[in-house]
């Protein structure tokens, strides 16, 4: 049976996404995720995101000794919070230096927000 996971663990209208069965393992939340997880997860191509990585510092991976990206759950969190504000309109240049708890009351205002001004 599917289920739908809010993005911000609180009910918000029309805001979800699935989780695959690779992201939740044995009745637990995977914790660290791949970049190419990011990329299933949020429709954000991997190539875009080490792109943000660089141009805007949206996010910040740990690496392994081998030099491979890990993210962590509020890595996730922001991205697809970065994905739906970018659906709705506005630009990256715009909402890339936001903190996480602004980009979150961005999200919670709708689909109502515009990159106005």
């Amino acid at each position: 049976m599917e289920q739908n996971y809010d993005v911000n663990q609180r009910p918000t209208k029309g805001v979800h996404f699935f989780a695959p069965h690779h992201i939740v393992q044995e009745d637990r939340v995977k914790q660290e995720f791949s970049i190419k997880d990011l990329e299933n997860l949020s429709g954000v191509k991997a190539h875009t995101i080490r792109a943000w990585e660089q141009r805007y510092a949206l996010l910040n991976p740990n690496r392994s000794s081998t030099n491979i990206r890990t993210y962590g759950g509020e890595d996730l969190k922001k991205l697809l919070n970065v994905a739906l504000l970018l659906e709705r309109g506005l630009k990256i240049s715009k909402i890339a230096g936001l903190s996480p708890k602004q980009l979150g009351q961005m999200v919670a205002e709708g689909p109502s927000v515009s990159d106005e001004g």
